[in-house]
């Protein structure tokens, strides 16, 4: 559907031009929304295997005989070279994964593995946005919060059509992210489809040095404190969690009785799952659930608060945007569910599973794994058709950035009072 979208409105629109945009965006990559979150984002994974899988043999997912008769004609009149096994073996992993229809699961071979490993350096040049692969397409996942992207006006669900005018349909985020990163300063030109609007865009961006942060926060008027989180991820769990826990002691510092929290999770793609958890510790009351989870292995499983948290007692509203998923989403339905506080935004991406990111394959490679789902405290799925809904429904509009006014921030403070 998004082909033919695209191809019509090319069809229809060949006269029209956009002009360049100079900007400088931040690129993450990662594991999550799409076949590869570029967002993202593993979740931990419980490290206990299915014993019942232990025997599965190749005939119980593929017709061998079948396989082997395709190959004998590809080795016996394929005019052109055959790749090396390895490749070959990749080939048929991910198009035994693609037959799954599942756009969480996914394969990095060890030239993509690489590519995401390296992605994990808070430091690097690129572009602010994460990306996900939907329908032979990377589109934009999210738009990072107070990154250029965001001024620049790329938007959650944009199409990447071309890099520096190679086409980028059929080709996977990592590869894309290989085509966008480059050295600060250097410039790169994409070409963008927004079929919300059905118009291509084109923006000529300029690279930059992008050092992440996390967490921040600021004390807004009368004793209110912002706190953003642009994704629940660290070095590891502990590594965020131990942050998180300074970012409390720092605002308690500042103002020894603040008024009220707004946690701002806009654009936030997602995370540790365990660090999520202990962020909502901080607001819910002990025994109150925070989430369950459902898998092959141990069914499903309920989470409660666990210890007293230092903003238990202030009043709390979250923000949210079509661009966040995942942890994200986990915290705004623990929090609107146990009516803890209010929920403003736009409806959210809707990720209700959980990926495991096994790196167990001795070449390097990586297999990135739908292994269970999460539930809201009332055991609601969330999921694209049914997505966090916000208590108030706010716009946030680039005209509204370009002008210095925040519609859902404002909205957030006005509950909280």
């Amino acid at each position: 559907m998004i082909k033919e979208e695209i191809e019509s409105y090319q069809n229809d629109s060949s006269t029209k031009t956009i002009a360049p945009v100079l900007i400088a965006l931040s690129f993450i990559i990662g594991i999550g929304i799409g076949a590869l979150l570029l967002s993202v984002f593993s979740s931990t994974a419980k490290s206990e295997t299915n014993t019942n899988s232990a025997n599965v043999s190749l005939e119980d997912f593929i017709d061998e005989p079948y396989l082997q008769n395709v190959l004998k004609i590809f080795n016996e009149r394929y005019l052109h070279e055959i790749p090396d096994k390895k490749e070959v073996t990749y080939g048929i992993v991910k198009g035994f994964i693609s037959s799954l229809n599942d756009k969480y699961t996914s394969f990095l071979d060890p030239e993509e593995a690489n590519q995401y490993r390296e992605s994990r350096d808070p430091s690097f040049d690129g572009i602010g946005v994460t990306l996900k692969f939907e329908e032979g397409y990377t589109r934009v996942e999210t738009v990072l919060k107070g990154n250029p992207a965001e001024a620049a006006g790329v938007l959650p669900g944009d199409i990447i059509l071309e890099v520096d005018g190679e086409a980028m349909d059929n080709q996977f985020p990592t590869y894309v992210s290989s085509k966008i990163r480059g050295e600060k300063d250097t410039q790169v030109t994409l070409k963008l489809y927004r079929n919300a609007s059905a118009e291509i865009k084109e923006f000529t961006i300029t690279r930059a040095r992008i050092e992440t942060s996390n967490i921040s926060w600021k004390e807004l008027d009368n004793g209110v404190f912002q706190i953003s989180i642009s994704q629940f991820i660290d070095v590891t769990p502990s590594d965020f969690n131990k942050a998180w826990d300074q970012i409390v002691t720092e605002i308690l510092q500042k103002n020894s009785n603040p008024t009220g929290i707004i946690m701002d999770l806009r654009g936030n793609p997602g995370g540790y799952v365990d660090s999520v958890k202990h962020v909502l510790e901080e607001f819910l009351k002990q025994d109150q659930i925070m989430m369950m989870e459902n898998s092959k292995i141990y069914g499903k499983v309920i989470y409660k608060d666990k210890r007293v948290g230092r903003l238990e007692n202030l009043p709390v509203s979250v923000i949210v945007n079509e661009g966040s998923a995942s942890a994200s989403e986990i915290f705004a339905t623990a929090i609107q569910e146990n009516e803890r506080g209010k929920v403003v935004g736009k409806p959210t991406v809707g990720k209700g599973v959980e990926q495991e990111v096994n790196e167990r394959f001795e070449d390097g490679s990586i297999l990135v794994m739908v292994f269970q789902e999460w539930l809201t405290p009332k055991e609601n799925r969330v999921s694209a058709e049914n997505p966090v809904k916000p208590d108030f429904e706010v716009d946030y509009t680039q005209e509204n950035y370009s002008n210095g006014i925040d519609p859902q921030l404002d909205k957030a403070i006005e509950i909280l009072r």
